[in-house]
């Protein structure tokens, strides 16, 4: 051992407090709770073999325990920390000038360095820059300084961009290896492994295996109902209510998602809360007798909460979902200008949620009577999906298109998106009319002139992401 015991002792007590296990929960049936109680103490020198069985139930490495840790400096730690709380209250220009400071540093060492990655990661993804999140989430997936708690809140993120890039496949591969890494080091059924599974879950409902993304949450929400933990609970219940909604069990998805509300509501983080309020609101809007006032109500309130704690991204999202609910009580101008607000709040990266505000735009034109516009609106949201490999959810957009066209009576247009629909999900074109190219979308990335026909309906396949 290269260090005293009362310092790997301590290093073991706090990751040991952190998954929330208890001494009997980590001893498992390797060691003893007495014989662990004596480590954590400093009374006794771990084994080498003890060492390893403590590290996997941690969900860490070997080295990760043995290696002495230098402290951070005072001034280094306060900054990192100063720029955590700023990125989970969406002040992400105060998180930047912090993590700037603390990157010059010359006393910043190697754990240090790792916590400013992971901060650097999250403020990435609030921003909506996943492909950098993505990349900084990969490293710390491998870093040794990197474990319990935080480990799988790195792969919660890591499996969460995967998703929101449409990289469904990559989603729940990672989502796989992580939950099944926290399973072999004794972690199952802890908050941690329910974030990383229900995150997982919902890139196989967002891909299209509901049966599978099902199956998973009802395992996850048993294990958050043993655990006991308030966040985990509210996570899976509204994981469940996706389920349920997507199922057509209506009356069970509104129940589970105001249980999830109730639950989260009672703690003291208020993005979280408003963007629930949102999500919520997307399943009033989807049932069969929509009700759109009250989800109006709640979208609102969520977007003036988020206008203080919230990132563009979360912004973004609700002043989609207002557009959505202005479409449905014939408020084309309205929902015009929602859409564009979205779309302005996103900038130019590809995510789902640009296709969403896309088709939202795309339906506002059409109420408007602005049909070319419309076409080519939605156009781009079907292609920006099949680049991001997205394939039901632009399957779903084509379709839409090709209803439009052919309320339009353009009959030969209708066959082109219904063609593209099939070929999205994997059916080879048929007819000599799919060959014909569509004619050419706008430019991505411009601005498509508004002026106004009859609405797309609002579809059921589009899903809201987990929390």
């Amino acid at each position: 051992m290269t260090e005293c015991a009362s310092e790997i002792g301590s290093r073991i007590r706090s990751l040991r407090l952190e998954l929330g296990l208890s001494q009997s929960e980590l001893a498992g049936e390797t060691l003893s709770a007495s014989y662990l109680s004596l480590i954590e103490s400093g009374r006794r020198q771990p084994s080498r073999k003890a060492v390893a069985a403590i590290a996997a139930r941690l969900g860490c490495s070997v080295d990760a325990l043995n290696q002495h840790v230098v402290n951070e400096d005072p001034k280094v730690g306060f900054a990192i920390t100063f720029a955590e709380l700023a990125v989970r209250n969406g002040d992400m220009t105060s998180a930047r000038s912090a993590l700037a400071a603390v990157g010059s540093d010359s006393r910043l060492n190697a754990p240090a360095a790792a916590r400013m990655c992971v901060v650097e990661a999250n403020l990435a993804e609030s921003e909506g820059d996943l492909e950098t999140a993505t990349g900084l989430l990969e490293q710390l997936l491998h870093n040794d300084h990197i474990a319990g708690v935080t480990w799988a809140e790195v792969a919660t993120s890591l499996v969460r961009c995967y998703r929101e890039r449409g990289d469904f496949t990559r989603a729940v591969e990672v989502g796989e290896r992580c939950t099944t890494h926290l399973v072999e080091a004794g972690l199952s059924g802890t908050p941690q492994h329910v974030s990383v599974g229900l995150t997982m879950a919902s890139a196989y409902h967002e891909r299209g295996d509901v049966a599978r993304a099902a199956s998973l949450v009802q395992s996850l929400v048993d294990d958050a109902e043993r655990v006991g933990s308030r966040e985990a609970r509210g996570s899976a219940y509204w994981n469940a209510a996706l389920i349920a909604h997507e199922q057509g069990r209506q009356r069970d998805a509104v129940e589970l998602a105001e249980r999830a509300l109730v639950l989260i509501s009672e703690g003291d983080d208020a993005r979280r809360v408003a963007r629930l309020e949102a999500a919520q609101a997307w399943i009033l809007m989807s049932l069969d007798e929509p009700q759109v006032s009250k989800a109006m109500s709640l979208l609102h309130h969520a977007y003036s909460q988020l206008e203080q704690c919230g990132t563009s991204v979360d912004l973004a999202t609700v002043a989609r979902e207002i557009g959505q609910a202005e479409v449905m009580v014939g408020q084309p101008v309205e929902a015009d200008r929602w859409a564009r607000r979205a779309l302005d709040l996103l900038g130019d990266q590809p995510r789902l949620e640009k296709a969403r505000s896309w088709l939202v735009l795309a339906q506002a034109q059409a109420l408007q009577g602005l049909n070319d516009q419309a076409r080519n609106t939605a156009r781009l949201a079907a292609s920006l999906l099949e680049s991001m490999d997205a394939s039901r959810q632009a399957a779903q957009i084509w379709r839409e298109l090709g209803d439009l066209l052919s309320r339009e009576g353009d009959s030969a247009g209708a066959c082109i998106a219904y063609d593209r629909a099939l070929a999205s999900i994997g059916l080879p074109q048929q007819s000599a009319i799919a060959r014909i190219s569509p004619s050419q979308p706008a430019e991505q990335g411009g601005t498509i002139d508004v002026q106004s026909a009859q609405p797309i309906k609002r579809s059921k396949e589009t899903t809201a992401a987990a929390l």
